[in-house]
């Protein structure tokens, strides 16, 4: 089957990602891919040959005529001389620009619900709900499916849950290159220490809990309020438990040391570090925000899923925690196990499935 993948670029972010891991899979799965991208951006290292990837807007210019015309005029003509049987497109515009090429199998991806954004993302998404060569919009959870459905009932059946995917055998192996170089008991949280993550409600109810007494906390990640979270710990007096460590270029032994994950994001749109806890045998406590978390996360199985933003709760679960001391070994036995419909593997034959 010969394959169109559209992403904006091959930038760090989930969406860019999850293009990669799928088109890599289906290469190997004997799929002929070929991969329109809007910026000549490759951050993200890959194996796609370098003749099956296209470049619409190879210069760095910014002029209105130079976008439309490379853009729009650029990926019709591009898809009709690579005649594909599908087109996937895997971001929000990028959906949105696989409308123009007129195909007649478009399967699109929204990585994040467009009507909760801005007027012009909800005016993109409209258009790629409604037209007629868009067989069917995926999403990465099944809160945001519902979410969708809701916005649009009308269209409710062209909405389909395909969940991210996880190279576990590049996680393990990027694991198992070094050893933590923290050799106290802690846990971790990883993520762009940003409003939507929410460190602060991580690092107040750590604070308060019995676990500080047990364990030290590790956030992994860098982001505009380094200096406010700094703040912060040294308010609370706990300089000595909580460690920033920045953003590191290979996390994964860090949080294979760790005793168990904790996410306190406000918003995801799936939350793939919670699928990398998993996948490295972590128990997870994480607020079930909207969207994703619920679909990766079972209460006393796997981790524990406070209310959004609930401290009091969040402070609950950690003293819990700190004073049963086998509850985090049930709860690692089932973690790798959890995570079994998200290998990259299963997550391709639902791509296949949907598409043929």
């Amino acid at each position: 089957m010969k394959i169109v993948i559209m992403i904006g670029s091959f930038k760090m972010g989930g969406a860019e990602r999850m293009s990669i891991n799928t088109g890599e899979a289906l290469i190997r799965n004997g799929h002929d891919v070929y991969y329109i991208l809007q910026k000549p951006i490759f951050d993200i290292p890959n194996t796609i040959p370098k003749d099956r990837i296209i470049i619409l807007r190879p210069e760095k210019r910014s002029d209105l005529y130079y976008k439309i015309t490379s853009l729009f005029i650029g990926v019709y003509r591009r898809t009709q001389e690579i005649k594909p049987d599908v087109i996937i497109a895997f971001s929000r515009f990028s959906s949105f620009l696989a409308c123009f090429t007129f195909h007649r199998k478009i399967f699109a991806r929204f990585d994040m619900n467009p009507f909760e954004l801005s007027r012009k993302q909800r005016i993109w998404a409209n258009f790629v709900v409604h037209f007629p060569f868009v067989k069917k919009i995926v999403v990465p959870s099944t809160g945001m499916l519902n979410a969708l459905r809701k916005a649009k009932p009308s269209f409710s059946n062209k909405f389909h849950v395909i969940p991210n995917s996880i190279d576990e055998s590049m996680i393990l192996q990027r694991a198992a290159m070094e050893k933590s170089p923290y050799l106290f008991d802690y846990i971790v949280g990883m993520g762009r220490l940003s409003h939507q993550k929410n460190f602060e409600l991580l690092i107040n109810a750590f604070s308060t809990s019995r676990l500080r007494d047990k364990f030290k906390l590790i956030i992994i990640g860098h982001g505009l309020l380094k200096t406010k979270l700094e703040n912060l710990i040294v308010s609370l007096k706990i300089e000595d438990r909580v460690l920033l460590t920045g953003q590191m270029a290979n996390p994964f032994p860090v949080v294979a040391g760790a005793k168990f994950m904790i996410n306190t994001s406000a918003r995801e749109s799936f939350c793939n570090v919670i699928l990398e806890g998993l996948t490295l045998s972590l128990p997870v406590v994480a607020t079930d925000c909207p969207y994703g978390p619920a679909d990766m996360i079972r209460n006393n199985y796997n981790g524990f899923l406070i209310e959004n933003n609930n401290l009091e709760q969040l402070v609950q679960t950690l003293n819990r925690i700190a004073d049963d001391g086998t509850m985090l070994d049930v709860l690692k036995s089932n973690a790798r196990v959890s995570m079994e419909k998200f290998r990259l593997n299963t997550v391709i034959d639902q791509w296949l499935e949907l598409i043929r």
